[in-house]
């Protein structure tokens, strides 16, 4: 009986140590095939989680290699224990493994399980897995493996293998970036073959890697167990960008390895890259030093090698090598590559290094003056480089403004889109400085016409990628420059739905208040709430129902018109937001110098600090924003506060190294020039009415008060300099006062000293006032200057006449203002030409059309502002009202309602209600017979993409379509009281007023009429309409 119950027992132990056995078999086989319910519920029936296969390797470390996040908490919060280690091989002859759970994550790029496992487990970045052929010996760690896997061994070639290893790239990428920013060891190289992280990658290809470790100075003289470096390896493979990096890492060209191999040798002897790659490794070798004639401990060198194994160009090269001319740069050789470029030897447009021209290597040295030279030699301003960049892309890629400006000054091609087949395929020199962040390049480009509506090949547009990187000022620069707001990519995607899918929540604010559509759908059928909402931001959700903006939202990226209405709604300008900035910071920090003087007149405070203690001072400091310290400076912003780690504006400044700066915090006074230059025009003038004593005085820039008065369009500055014995005749750098008013294009300052100038006194270079009209195409004030008898053929140094240069920039109607005033055609400058020569040379069409047929038409003489003379020729039946032009089809009598609408416009302006009656009166006769329909639009219409905000309305001819809605409007024949606008125009409701054949346009100000107002003017337009049905 005993025996037959041991017996049971022992039968039931049995089957219960066979039943657990089984249980933990089934928990590695649900862990490796990632069945999540099968893994739970065999845990909670009581499998073993740290149960291990005969490897050791546990099933912690299976969850790792084949499971996700949610598997490895699971065993971790149930048992597991995640400093075991084992071995997961990874090919059939077992010489490739994984041998920790870090390892593992990192080389499957598990990014999250990664964290978790440094993060939460506590365990170390640099923690060594074992070695099962040498335990004693140290293993790999995890930033190796980062450096090794070019995507995870548990992929399968399904789908694209090309995207899965782009896509891993980039994966590895952040998992190398999040192992170097926790404190991973960038040269560990213990390990049997002594590779160092960087050795691994560029062994395994992987340059992107290469680059984020020499980004993070990795040491290039490391060796491995053969000795070898960096270099060595790079130059196996003839990867010569990366030899080019290692070099600015002061890496050695002439480092021997244990068998004495140098880098040269290593790429003459390499057969697996191609001939072209070889011999440009070869040529930056040799011009960072390279000697071809070191030995290796078999008694070869370069040329031998190469005439054992090389191609027999590789052999030519060796035996007469020559300099890689654009590499020099990197070596501070310049005065070689001068010496080369004014040599009889020079080759113009030679591609080097990675097709880099000279042009090109110029651009991104910022080498104004090799610009100037090389382009002087016959260098092609538009030369495709390097994956099809040309040197203006390349300017604007590596942010050098000077020699961006010019290249565009010598006619780059500021909308080329690179046309080769890689990821910048469709892209301008704008996309580039937009994606980098570069405002200043992005102004410079659009001033210059570059057009913000170019698409790249994915169909993305810049302000696409200034949404999605959350560049909000180059966003606003782009929206205020015409960019398009509701484009769509070729997957759909709007600049608002990348804004917010990478939650820029500003710029999503900034979208909406600049009517961003938030019902486009894209390819997927999503709208931006959509994808707010799949995104689980909480925050951008409750803003994009509510669309409610504060205060410091508008001043950090509205207009100043846009913080004037947010006042009258918000009254308080020392409201914080949760990080304790206020708008004065935001002001400070937009760099809007208008917006910070207002609110600092509404009573904002200056010296309050934000959460780490900066105040608006500081972050003037912080971002160099001289003018804006001024403003602080002068409104008595206090320089000894501290911020929370003891810095004052001084510590700051010395920091930056900012030398302005510190010259002025050292002795902080604002001058009256400083007054000027900030806008302050009542405060200097007080100063000036006071008494100044040295009124001509010559400040640090080499201007005058009157000067810079001028041209920043100071009227009633000028007029108290003058008043007070200011020299309009003193010439500065830029010639006489008149000339900096002219350059900036202010009429009004311009129109007053044309009075007290000497207007034929030339400047240091010989150019007169009418040099300077001429080159802006300002016909108006070249108008002035005539009339006011400044010399129509003066010659500067180099024999230019205004004619000359009208003509060379292609300003047609200037060309004809000034031959209808007799200037003389015949001249000719120092270099022989006349002014239809510079402008044949320019390949000015219309311009060369006229100067050899310089006849002048009455739709000539109505262009450039000669209407008196028109009317009193239309009245002598000289001219025929119904004369048609050839070129638009327009008629005399267009032309001449063109003139009157423009001299309204300019009566509005200057608030001349003498001659607005006069050209009101003008107007109604020219108009008596002339019939229109009345078209009222109030909401969207395309005048609000141009920055007409408000009710507009249109009268015009038959039918007009809303752009927005498509809803069209039909209006009967009526009468328009011209008086009736003309009215409102006087009484400040109505800000603009146009004319086209047969089209009156008026808009509305929004500031200054209230909705019911707005609505009135509707109503009297619709009885108009009833009226005349």
């Amino acid at each position: 009986m005993k025996k037959t119950l041991i017996i049971s027992l022992l039968l039931v132990v049995s089957v219960f140590k066979t039943y657990a056995q089984d249980m933990n078999s089934d928990l590695l086989e649900a862990i490796k095939y990632n069945s999540y319910p099968d893994i739970v519920n065999l845990i909670n029936k009581g499998a073993n989680t740290n149960i291990a296969d005969e490897n050791g390797a546990t099933a912690l470390m299976w969850a790792i290699f084949k499971s996700d996040l949610k598997t490895v908490k699971y065993l971790v919060t149930h048992g597991a224990v995640v400093t075991k280690k084992g071995v997961i091989y990874l090919d059939d002859d077992k010489s490739v493994y994984y041998g920790s759970p870090i390892c593992i994550a990192a080389g499957e790029g598990k990014l999250d399980i990664l964290k978790f496992l440094h993060e939460d487990c506590k365990i170390p970045v640099d923690d060594q897995e074992v070695n099962p052929t040498n335990p004693k010996a140290p293993g790999w760690t995890a930033l190796q493996w980062a450096c090794v896997n070019s995507r995870p061994y548990g992929v399968s070639d399904f789908d694209n293998p090309e995207d899965i290893e782009k896509n891993y790239a980039k994966v590895n990428e952040e998992v190398v970036d999040y192992l170097i920013d926790n404190n991973a060891n960038l040269n560990y190289n213990q390990s049997e073959e002594q590779n160092t992280p960087l050795l691994l990658a560029i062994l395994s290809g992987k340059d992107n890697i290469v680059q984020v470790l020499l980004n993070n100075d990795a040491e290039v003289s490391k060796r491995n167990s053969d000795g070898n470096t960096a270099m060595h390896l790079a130059a196996m493979n003839s990867k010569y960008a990366i030899i080019l990096q290692i070099l600015q890492k002061k890496g050695d060209v002439n480092v021997q390895n244990n068998e004495g191999y140098t880098p040269s040798m290593f790429c003459v002897s390499a057969t697996n890259s191609n001939v072209y790659d070889r011999i440009t490794t070869l040529r930056i070798l040799f011009t960072a030093g390279a000697d071809f004639s070191i030995k290796n401990s078999k008694g070869e060198d370069v040329i031998k090698l190469a005439e054992l194994e090389a191609d027999s160009s590789v052999v030519s090269y060796v035996r007469n090598p020559d300099l890689d001319y654009a590499v020099l740069f990197l070596f501070n050789r310049e005065k070689e590559v001068y010496d080369y470029v004014n040599s009889d030897r020079f080759i113009p447009n030679k591609k080097y290094v990675q097709d880099y021209s000279l042009l090109d290597v110029a651009a991104i040295k910022n080498k104004t003056d090799l610009i100037e030279l090389l382009l002087s030699k016959g260098e092609n301003i538009n030369s495709i480089g390097y994956v099809g960049m040309t040197p203006l892309m390349n300017a604007s890629y590596y942010d050098k403004q000077e020699a961006l400006e010019t290249l565009i000054n010598h006619g780059a091609n500021v909308d080329y889109q690179i046309q080769e087949q890689n990821y910048n395929r469709g892209k301008t020199a704008l996309h580039f400085a937009v994606e980098e962040g570069y405002l200043p390049i992005a102004i410079k480009l659009i001033n210059n016409d570059a057009n913000p509506n170019l698409k790249d090949d994915t169909g993305n547009t810049p302000l696409h990628y200034s949404a999605e990187k959350g560049f909000i000022y180059i966003t606003k620069y782009l929206l205020k420059s015409g960019a398009k707001i509701n484009e769509s990519s070729k997957d759909g995607s709007t600049p608002l739905m990348l804004a917010a899918e990478n939650n820029n929540l500003n710029v999503v604010k900034l979208l909406t208040y600049n009517k961003a559509d938030l019902k486009i759908k894209n390819s997927n059928g999503e709208t931006v709430l959509d994808i707010v909402t799949e995104n689980k931001n909480a925050e951008l959700q409750r803003f994009l129902v509510s669309q409610k903006y504060s205060l410091s939202d508008i001043v950090e990226w509205g207009e100043l018109d846009d913080v004037v209405e947010a006042l009258k709604i918000e009254q308080n300008v020392n409201v914080p937001d949760d990080e304790n900035w206020y708008p004065i910071h935001f002001a400070v920090k937009s760099g809007s110098e208008e917006v910070l003087k207002l609110l600092i007149a509404k009573g904002a405070d200056i010296n309050v600090q934000e959460q780490d203690g900066y105040t608006p001072l500081m972050l003037a400091t912080f971002n160099n924003y001289f003018s804006i310290v001024k403003i602080l400076v002068y409104n008595h912003a206090d320089l000894s506060i501290k911020n929370k780690v003891g810095q004052t504006v001084m510590d700051m400044a010395r920091i930056y190294e900012a030398g302005r700066l510190i010259d002025f915090f050292k002795a902080p006074q604002i001058t009256p020039m400083d007054l000027i230059e900030l806008g302050y025009e009542d405060d200097v003038i007080k100063i000036i009415t006071s008494g100044i004593q040295n009124i001509n005085k010559i400040y640090s820039d080499s201007t005058t008060l009157l000067q810079t008065a001028s041209y920043f369009g100071q009227t009633k500055v000028v007029k108290a300099l003058i008043s007070k014995g200011a020299d309009a005749n003193m010439i500065g750098s830029g010639g006489s006062a008149i000339c900096y008013a002219i350059r900036k294009g202010k009429y009004k300052v311009v129109e007053l000293l044309a009075d007290v100038t000497d207007l034929n006194l030339p400047s240091t270079e010989g150019w007169r006032p009418l040099h300077y009209a001429a080159k802006s195409g300002n016909f108006k004030m070249m108008k002035l200057l005539i009339s006011k008898g400044a010399n129509i053929n003066a010659q500067q140094q180099g024999g230019y006449t205004p004619l000359m240069i009208a003509a060379k920039n292609n300003n047609t109607l200037s060309v004809k203002l000034l031959i209808y005033n007799h200037a003389d055609a015949s001249l000719k400058n120092l270099e022989g030409n006349t002014a239809l020569d510079l402008a044949m040379s320019n390949n000015s069409t219309e311009t060369v059309k006229f100067l050899k047929n310089p006849q002048i038409s009455p739709f000539d003489l109505l262009n450039i502002g000669y209407l008196d003379e028109v009317l009193k020729q239309v009245n002598e039946n000289v001219i025929d009202v119904n004369l048609k032009n050839e070129n638009d089809g327009l008629i005399v009598k267009d032309y001449i309602l063109f003139a009157i609408n423009q001299k309204i416009n300019d009566c509005i302006e200057n608030n001349d209600t003498t001659k607005l009656n006069a050209f009101t009166a003008l107007l109604e006769k020219q108009l008596e017979n002339v019939v229109y329909t009345a078209s009222v639009v109030e909401g969207d219409h395309p005048a609000y993409n141009k920055g007409l905000r408000g009710t507009y309305y249109i009268l015009s001819y038959g039918d007009f379509t809303i752009d927005g809605n498509n809803e069209l409007f039909s209006y009967y024949k009526t009468i328009i009281n011209v008086n009736k606008s003309l009215t409102l125009m006087k009484e400040g409701k109505i800000s603009s007023y146009s004319f086209e054949p047969g089209r009156i346009g008026i808009s509305i100000k929004t500031v200054n009429v209230p909705i019911e107002e707005k609505r009135k003017l509707i109503d009297d337009y619709k009885y108009w309409k009833q009226k005349n049905k």
